[in-house]
């Protein structure tokens, strides 16, 4: 499988990262970045996630994903 590089213009635009992980920071941070408003969906994060929440910059969702969540 070959991977195709896209680039997205996401500023102002709702952003949803499932998970709470490492992998999930580094997605968020990124987002954040480029101007997204992000909206995380995990039961549990990182600790450094959990800052950026607390801090105000992401929407947390402490849950597990729905279907309808997209």
């Amino acid at each position: 499988m070959g991977y195709l590089p896209i680039f997205i213009d996401v500023s102002d635009r709702t952003c949803i990262v499932l998970g709470g992980g490492e992998i999930a920071e580094r997605k968020t941070r990124s987002l954040i970045e480029a101007g997204a408003i992000v909206v995380v969906i995990s039961p549990d994060v990182t600790a450094a996630l959990a800052a950026t929440i607390h801090a105000g910059g992401v929407r947390h969702l402490a849950r597990r994903y729905r279907p309808v969540d997209l």
